[in-house]
């Protein structure tokens, strides 16, 4: 995921969720998440974002968000 992807994702949660900041900096927020969600697939995330959306009144955690490739998980064995 990019820098700008994941402003998109941060910008989303806003238009849904307006007291998602809690007075914290735009800025810093996305680099946060960005720390986390840089190796995540967008359009992953952003069904697991829109499915949150649909079930939930409070915004999500980066960790409602990650998907987890499994393949990957395991990859490593496979190739020894």
């Amino acid at each position: 995921m990019t820098k700008e992807e994941m402003t998109q994702v941060i910008n989303t949660i806003l238009n849904i969720y307006p007291n998602f900041m809690y007075g914290r900096n735009l800025k810093e927020v996305c680099k946060a998440w960005y720390s986390i969600m840089h190796d995540q697939d967008y359009k992953k995330v952003m069904k697991k974002l829109n499915a949150w959306i649909a079930e939930n009144e409070k915004p999500p955690l980066p960790c409602n968000l990650i998907t987890v490739d499994w393949r990957k998980c395991y990859e490593h064995q496979f190739n020894d």
